[in-house]
This record gives structure tokens, sequence and C-alpha cells, in this order.
């Protein structure tokens, strides 16, 4: 039974191995949830999936807002670690004028807002690091 599903175009594999973290996690429910994965044109379309396990609908609906609630946070990481490549490229782009390191300074300084304290994106490694 498909539990949920969305497609990316871009860091599938970060996304899949994300996503399987978030799946095994389910084993506390008793149940048993794979990852598939189907190409169409650039986009990959992640579909979770229930192989064992009492499933009722109340369980069903949990494990749907689990996986939901999951996948926006690994997304939601995603664009945190692009955007500081992306912060990288604009104050190069927009201040040239800048030395090297003082366009490192302030790029480093913005990416640091989006880290946690141990100086990483929290969402990609499913959880507190």
């Amino acid at each position: 039974m498909i539990v949920f599903s969305f497609g990316a175009s871009q860091k599938t594999g970060e996304l899949r191995d994300a996503l399987w973290r978030g799946c095994k996690a389910l084993a506390r429910e008793g149940l048993v949830v794979v990852v598939d994965e189907v190409w169409a044109g650039r986009y990959t379309f992640f579909g979770c999936n229930v192989l064992e396990g009492e499933f009722s609908f109340p369980k069903y609906e949990r494990v749907k807002a689990f996986l939901r609630s999951y996948a926006a946070e690994i997304l939601a990481g995603l664009l945190l670690e692009s955007e500081a490549t992306e912060i990288a490229r604009l104050v190069a782009r927009e201040h040239p004028y800048l030395s090297p390191a003082q366009q490192n300074l302030i790029s480093g300084r913005v990416a640091a807002e989006l880290k946690d304290d141990n100086g990483v994106f929290p969402v990609l490694c499913g959880g507190p690091c």
C-alpha cells in the first residue's frame, strides 16, 4: 500500500537516503516500509510503501503524517544547504569589489546563521546530530 509519494529533480540520492532513515524509524510501529523510485524524464518520484505490519486507518493517517513531515524536513534541509552555496555566489556577483577573503567571511556568517549549534543543517541527519 502506498502511503506517501513525491517527486524531485535534484539531489535524489540524498533524498532517498534520508527517506530510508525515516522509513526505518517506522519499524517501532511494527511496519516494514520501503522506498520505491520511479524515473520520469528529469524527475525521480519516491513512494513509501508498507510491505508488512498491521495497518489500520488511524495508523495509516499517523504514518502518512509522519512521512509528510519528515519529507518536508528533508527538503528544507536540502534547500538550506543549496542556499549556503547560492549565498556565496550572490556575494561574489553582487560585491566583486570585496576581496575573496571578505566575500568568504560574509558568506560564512550568513551560512552559520542557517546552521545549528553543531555546525550542520539539522534536518539532513535525520534529527539531532
